[in-house]
């Protein structure tokens, strides 16, 4: 009887020691920190920037992410939360907004102009023709993107306008290949063409990404500026075209607000009759990174742990029932049959 009490303890402890194994763990914000893993080049995912982690070399910005005067940025802005106050103007330059909490832009975000050069990979509008009939070896057709410049014209005649790329297909890894390499080469429009030497072309508009997990977009203007060169007596320079603006959102979503990505306009002759060509429109790019990436190691739901426990512990019970049956079996066995009943010869 002895032994058969060790077998039933020793069943006992395996079950405890089972169970303690596997309950689940309650699920706190710290047990996401890192387990979350975001694509190379994106903005980490909730709870991964520490509230005083803005990266900003401008000098409106508070350790909070509050814009509350206008400003300028010269590098990436990155902090858990950005907001823009009404009244700010804020100046991208190229650059991009990563926040891994909210972005809410009550003021205003301008893109600012690009250089004046081809962006052959860029998404953004391409720029304008040039118009001129005196001086036509100043002549320029618009500068491109992966949409090609509109074509000068060395006539009294319209210029060729720009145009606007095809719509990339998103994903996780395209944007972050795009952003290793330097985002401002995909989201660019490019400039108008211009009288070379004479009358500068309009510019292209430089795009912008911002990525947020609650991303209230307001107001965005990446328009493209317009030709000039009227009345001049030298000719027409075209429109430049307008930056893409790319914008991504996680689980909190998105607000769009009101985006401005137009192509600016070509520039009228004295007489009315022709223009120089106008820069072509940049685009709007939406990306739900929340539906889309892939994450390693993810942290599983508390209903999931939940159901695994209660399923390990049915598993559990059952072995351990059937463990205590062959114990007391062995240690109280079945009285033996009786004997046949003796038959008469």
């Amino acid at each position: 009887m002895q032994r058969n009490r060790g077998f039933v303890a020793l069943a006992l402890s395996v079950a405890a020691v089972t169970l303690v194994g596997v309950a689940p763990s309650p699920l706190h914000a710290s047990n996401l920190i890192g387990r979350v893993i975001a694509p190379m080049g994106l903005a980490p995912a909730v709870g991964e920037i520490p509230a005083t982690a803005l990266h900003t070399s401008t000098a409106g910005a508070t350790d909070s992410g509050v814009i509350a005067s206008s400003e300028n940025l010269s590098s990436d802005l990155i902090a858990a939360d950005v907001t823009i106050l009404a009244g700010v103007t804020l100046t991208t330059n190229g650059w991009s907004i990563l926040a891994s909490g909210t972005f809410d832009n009550l003021g205003t975000v301008v893109t600012g102009p690009t250089p004046s050069l081809n962006f052959p990979h860029s998404y953004g509008g391409s720029g304008g023709g040039s118009v001129s009939s005196l001086y036509p070896a100043n002549n320029s057709n618009g500068l491109s993107t992966l949409a090609p410049g509109g074509a000068s014209s060395a006539h009294f005649a319209y210029g060729g306008n720009g145009s606007t790329p095809a719509v990339p297909s998103l994903s996780s890894a395209v944007i972050a290949g795009w952003n290793s390499t330097g985002m401002m080469g995909y989201l660019a429009g490019a400039g108008g063409g211009a009288i070379t030497g004479l009358v500068p072309g309009g510019w292209g508009a430089n795009g912008i990404y911002i990525r947020a997990q609650t991303l209230m977009a307001g107001l965005i203007v990446a328009s493209g500026g317009s030709g000039t060169g009227t009345c001049s007596g030298v000719g027409l320079s075209g429109g430049g075209g307008g930056g893409t603006v790319l914008l991504a959102y996680g689980s909190g979503g998105l607000s769009s607000g009101t985006i401005d990505v137009s192509g600016g306009a070509g520039a009228l002759a004295c007489t009315g009759n022709y223009t120089s060509g106008a820069g072509g429109s940049g685009q709007v790019l939406i990306f739900n990174y929340a539906a889309t990436n892939v994450t390693a190691a993810a942290p599983s739901s508390p209903a999931s742990d939940a159901n695994l426990f209660y399923a390990v512990l049915a598993a559990i019970i059952i072995a351990s029932a059937i463990i205590l049956l062959v114990v007391w079996r062995r240690g109280s066995p079945p009285p033996p049959a009786p004997p046949p009943p003796h038959q008469a010869g």
